[in-house]
């Protein structure tokens, strides 16, 4: 709950100098999480399926997504409020993109049919067809982007601001 705090408060503070920062809450597969969920879904609980999001939120055409937190793992990324959006499932297979993140931009993001529990995500995304992409593909010829881990974990919070801040 404090990242979550200090991602909101940075992402109002820091706005006058183009900083935008995001939160992501992953779902991990751990000792506590292989109590309660399946082995499938515990299988698909990895960093690759957390990147391609990462990365729409770092490309220079990145949707607006400062001050917000998301939930997100297995293929599953909902935006998290009060409550959490319906969100949107992806097949976790090579069209797992970023590309594919930013198609469905709208999904993740749609408060219309709010969602609390994450069961039969995992079922659903199995028998998906690969991912549609978006166009232009979000790409980073020539760029950086860093994933650093924290807390034993992976960090997917992500703050860019333009080169030219103090």
């Amino acid at each position: 709950m404090a990242l979550m705090g200090f991602t909101k408060t940075l992402a109002q503070e820091g706005a006058k100098y183009g900083i935008k920062s995001t939160a992501i809450a992953p779902i991990a597969a751990s000792p506590m999480t292989e109590t309660i969920m399946p082995p499938e879904m515990l299988a698909n609980l990895s960093p690759e399926y957390v990147a391609p999001f990462v990365a729409v939120l770092c490309h220079p055409d990145r949707p607006d997504a400062s001050g917000k937190v998301f939930k997100l793992g297995a293929g599953f990324i909902a935006e998290n409020q009060w409550e959490r959006s319906n969100g949107t499932v992806f097949k976790t297979d090579s069209s797992f993109t970023p590309s594919a993140v930013k198609a469905k931009w709208s999904e993740i993001t749609d408060f219309s049919n709010r969602y609390y529990r994450l069961d039969g995500k995992l079922k659903q995304a199995a028998k998906l067809p690969p991912n549609t992409q978006s166009s232009p593909e979000v790409r980073f010829d020539s760029q950086t982007v860093i994933i650093t881990g924290m807390g034993a974990g992976l960090d997917a919070r992500v703050t860019t601001a333009p080169n030219n801040h103090p």
